[in-house]
């Protein structure tokens, strides 16, 4: 023992500390993370079956959370998301994690982004369709159900429609895939409908134009009805007409011009066609139609849009701390630990959470701290193993 203090004599302990960024590092497994829903609202406060509602969520993960974790949410079954899978960014257009959209479930998975950033949080808008069958002018209960079983109740009122005026033309669209919406699969991506208004007319005429974006099927299909549903005005039990009533004067890319004969008292004459996509990336798409019958000319309009979600994220840049045990002197052989570090560190103010710290060393060697951006840290050496001394370069870092 005496040997031992006689060689260790002289022999200094020391300590570098050593601060830099850090550069990502791939998830060891992916998790699920607990409570990272913190809000879910819903924009519209009232609506009619078929409407787009939007709702907006509030997320925010641990730090310590990995890249391939996840969160997610499961909409009411009155609700069906709309839109194809999207991405979360922060401001400079890093990826902070991506949305997932299956059947009603969004699934939110994290990215290598939070192993450089903390306090990793965010928000997301998911469009919807709202598919309720229940009674006019009542409050229709939502829950939101989270991948860990938290759950957000809400309502929006439901209620009644008025009915499309059938002495007025009318115009109408819709997608044929709510989730791609022309993006990937452009050809016939909208389906148009423009209806006269009720009969007797000898003749009607629709003339159609579109709008920038897109250009005509020719291939049409012409209806009939004398019904309508009651409470909203939509035509119901439609069969085809009779092709020697017809006469198209003309169909281009940009629209057509067709005639329809003898519209019978009550007669609900409609001409029906696809359009496809030429710009897949407008926010939305247009036509205008004009209806003549015997009674003069009407315009009817309409237009689609497109339902997208998205989103947001931010976090604190995070740097890394190196803190390393060396040795110095004649005695350097015979080093015997365990050689304590206490470091306190301090952001803006306030304590660090985790901080002091104490870092154990039974032999030379270093650890690392990750700590957010702006962080000033300090360390003591609170046992110096068999060391004479200890030097701690530089002081403060």
């Amino acid at each position: 023992m005496g040997l031992l203090k006689r060689l260790f004599a002289g022999a200094g302990a020391a300590i570098f500390l050593i601060a830099g960024s850090i550069a990502g590092t791939a998830a060891a497994h992916a998790a699920v993370v607990p409570s990272a829903i913190t809000s879910v609202s819903i924009e519209q406060t009232m609506a009619i079956k078929y409407d787009f509602l939007t709702i907006h969520l509030g997320w925010a993960v641990p730090d310590g959370a990995e890249e391939g974790d996840t969160f997610s949410v499961t909409l009411p079954e009155e609700l069906r998301a709309v839109g194809s899978d999207f991405t979360l960014t922060d401001g400079s257009g890093a990826v902070v994690a991506t949305a997932t959209m299956s059947g009603s479930t969004v699934t939110f998975t994290l990215t290598d982004y939070v192993a450089t950033h903390a306090n990793t949080h965010g928000d997301a808008t998911i469009r919807a369709q709202f598919f309720s069958d229940a009674a006019d002018n009542t409050s229709v209960p939502l829950r939101f159900v989270t991948g860990d079983g938290d759950a957000f109740d809400l309502s929006i009122f439901k209620y009644a429609v008025t009915p499309i005026d059938r002495s007025q033309p009318a115009k109408a669209a819709s997608w044929m895939d709510l989730q791609d919406q022309g993006i990937t699969k452009p050809q016939n991506a909208i389906w148009w409908q423009v209806a006269a208004p009720r009969g007797p007319s000898t003749t009607t005429r629709f003339t159609d134009t579109l709008g920038p974006g897109m250009k005509m099927d020719c291939a049409m299909g012409f209806m009939s009805t004398f019904e309508v549903q009651p409470s909203t005005g939509y035509l119901i039990n439609q069969v085809d007409i009779d092709p020697s009533r017809v006469t198209v004067h003309s169909c281009t890319d940009t629209g057509f011009d067709v005639s329809i004969s003898g519209a019978q008292p009550g007669e609900i004459l409609s001409v029906g066609y696809f359009t496809s996509l030429t710009d897949q990336w407008l926010a939305d798409y247009s036509n205008t139609a004009t209806v003549t019958q015997d009674s003069g000319s009407q315009i009817a309009s309409s237009s689609i849009q497109r339902y997208s979600s998205g989103g947001s994220g931010a976090g604190n840049n995070l740097g890394q701390l190196t803190v390393t045990k060396a040795y110095a002197g004649d005695g350097i052989a015979l080093a015997k630990g365990p050689f304590k570090v206490l470091v306190d560190c301090q952001n803006g103010g306030s304590a660090v959470n985790g901080f002091p710290r104490t870092l154990s060393f039974e032999n030379a060697g270093s650890q690392s701290l990750v700590l957010p951006f702006g962080t000033v840290c300090t360390a003591d050496e609170t046992d110096i193993g068999n060391a004479t001394a200890s030097d701690i370069t530089p002081p403060p870092v």
